[in-house]
Formats: C-alpha cells, sequence, structure tokens
C-alpha cells in the first residue's frame, strides 16, 4: 500500500479510512482510560475522607468534619462525572468500531457476490 500508484484503489481508500478511525479510536480509548484512572482514585479519595469524617465525628470536631463531608462528596461526584464521561467516550469507540465493521462487510459482500445475482 505504501507505492504510489497502489493508493489508488478502492480498496487502498478503504484501508486509508480505517487506518483513520483506528487512530481516532486508540485516542479515545486513552481518553477513557484516563477518565477511570480518576475515577478509581476519586472513589479511593472520597472513601477515605468520609472515613476520617467518620472517625472525627464522635469527637465533636465540627468545621474538620463538615470539610471532611463536603470535600468526600465533591471527590465522589467527580467519580461518577468521569466515569459516566469515560463510559461515553467508550461507546463512541463502539460506534466507530461498529461503523467500519458494517463498511468492511459491505465491501465483502460486494466482491463475493456477482451482480445481479437473484440469490442475493
Amino acid at each position: 500500500m505504501e507505492e504510489a500508484g497502489a493508493l489508488a484503489s478502492p480498496e487502498s481508500g478503504r484501508r486509508l479510512r480505517e487506518l483513520g478511525v483506528i487512530e481516532q479510536r486508540s485516542l479515545l480509548l486513552l481518553a477513557a482510560l484516563r477518565s477511570f484512572y480518576v475515577a478509581l482514585g476519586s472513589f479511593a479519595s472520597a472513601t477515605l475522607v468520609s472515613l476520617l469524617g467518620a472517625m472525627l465525628a464522635p469527637m465533636d470536631a465540627g468545621v474538620p468534619v463538615l470539610v471532611l463531608g463536603v470535600v468526600g462528596v465533591v471527590a465522589g461526584l467527580i467519580a461518577v462525572g468521569t466515569l459516566g464521561h469515560g463510559s461515553g467516550v467508550l461507546v463512541r469507540d463502539t460506534r466507530l468500531l461498529v461503523q467500519v465493521l458494517q463498511e468492511r462487510a459491505a465491501s465483502v459482500h460486494a466482491r463475493a457476490v456477482p451482480r445481479g445475482d437473484p440469490m442475493a
């Protein structure tokens, strides 16, 4: 496919489109992975901060308990938000993959079934 003449064929055009989709998918997967790592860290932080707040609550440490509660809720919201973002990115990736597979299947069917075949 690297030869100049080979790039003009319909097959090489399809392969170039697939290469572009693969590049796009790799970036989407990296973004999803990053989101899941942030979500994991945020869930862990929310848990730790909430446990610290629960330990301080019986000691009537008013302001620190309130601050830890707010920090725990914010970390939990970040975790849920980034988990949702990562899931949405994976849905976009899946749509791209299905589109490529449908195009490839149509290409294979077009080459495998003779034109005008009543059985197709």
